[in-house]
């Protein structure tokens, strides 16, 4: 990420309130994606995580330590991190490793804290290891022991664990399944915390998605459930749901029922043959773009569908970025353009010329955030 002097950009050329100018990140395995974590946005761009004042567009700081973007996760108010053990960097093949070392960052300066968790028997320098997300003061975390290597070892062994961050304790470990010899593609595509349900989609080794809901107390799967028809890449966004249903799109649109994954309701029986992008869910009610529609909601319970987007213009819509929901308008991708769409005529409003191809709401700031082409942007969230 460019430093503050230079990072906004002195004509603005997108219809946003404010954007900055940055780096794709170290390592592009994995989409970066931005992260609203107090009054900031943060993301790793360029050398490192840097923070954006999410009101303004000013960049607030700018590491200059190499990471990964995904062993970083918010929950809103805090930001957690993996952090590389002293020496590391040149010693990654050290015999046994270095420790997995867990700390929070300090919002306002962007520097790592002392670490809350140091855990010798993961070797911390596995470049696979993640951060799954965080809530209600736990972590949850996957990370590998054995020798340091070019994507996945066959001599690893891996594990599923949560740390309570305000004693460093781990309440839990589950063991993961083996991953192929050379692999880079990490075991959790999305991950969050509902009630007492920690939700993931994870990747087998055959490129298929497999929904895991496990007990977050104890780690204890409660019911896992392959999926078909959802291609890997095209889930690595925030999960939608609410304290009923996990509610999946990027093919066809679904609701299962979080106590025990059976199907609640798809919308393929009241729409057949239609295909959808990702969903969000806000207020009882879930929101997708389908092909050649544009937005369509549904009741979160039942599925019943409420309304489609009037007019023509939904027919090119982006079916994969997630719809943004505001109070009066929802904000949805369609070519080059961020439109807004009206949820009580449910007509297309108004639009923002866009290069972001990932979107998420700052509620905070009152703005929806996009990263795409080189630009990190800012647009109204109403």
């Amino acid at each position: 990420m460019a430093g503050p002097s230079n990072s906004v950009l002195p004509r603005r050329k997108l219809d946003s309130v404010w954007q900055v100018q940055v780096a794709g990140p170290p390592d592009d395995t994995v989409p970066a994606a931005p992260l609203a974590v107090g009054n900031l946005v943060t993301l790793v761009a360029g050398l490192g995580l840097g923070g954006i004042d999410a009101r303004t567009g000013k960049v607030r700081w700018a590491s200059d330590q190499m990471e990964n973007t995904w062993q970083i996760a918010a929950d809103g108010d805090r930001l957690v991190r993996m952090v590389a053990a002293e020496g590391s960097e040149n010693h990654a093949g050290k015999e046994g490793g270095f420790p997995l070392i867990l700390a929070d960052v300090d919002l306002v300066t962007g520097r790592a804290g002392d670490p809350f968790a140091q855990f010798t028997e993961y070797n911390g320098v596995i470049s696979e290891n993640q951060v799954l997300c965080l809530a209600d003061g736990v972590v949850y975390a996957a990370a590998g022991r054995g020798e340091y290597g070019t994507g996945f070892q066959a001599g690893q062994t891996w594990s599923l664990f949560a740390v309570d961050i305000s004693t460093g304790k781990r309440l839990w470990s589950a063991p993961l399944p083996a991953r192929p010899q050379g692999s880079y593609r990490l075991y959790f595509l999305s991950a969050g915390v509902v009630d007492d349900h920690l939700v993931a989609l994870q990747e087998t080794n055959d490129g298929k998605v497999r929904a895991v809901v496990r007990d977050r107390r104890t780690g204890v799967v409660r019911w896992e459930r392959l999926l078909d028809g959802v291609a890997p890449d095209r889930v690595r966004l925030p999960l939608a749901m609410d304290a009923r249903n996990l509610y999946l799109g990027a093919g066809p649109l679904r609701a299962l029922r979080l106590s025990d994954g059976d199907r609640v309701w798809d919308a393929a029986a009241q729409r057949p043959g239609r295909t959808y992008g990702p969903p969000s869910v806000k207020g009882g009610v879930v929101y997708a773009v389908e092909k050649g529609t544009g937005l369509v909601a549904f009741d979160s319970g039942d599925g019943r569908a409420q309304w489609q987007e009037k007019g023509d213009t939904g027919a090119g819509a982006d079916l994969s970025a997630a719809p943004v929901i505001g109070t009066d308008y929802a904000y949805s991708k369609r070519s080059s353009a961020l439109w807004a769409i009206c949820l009580s005529s449910h007509a297309p409003a108004h639009s923002y010329k866009t290069t972001g191809v990932r979107f998420i709401p700052h509620a905070q700031a009152g703005l929806t955030v996009s990263l795409g082409g080189k630009f990190v942007a800012a647009y109204p969230l109403k």
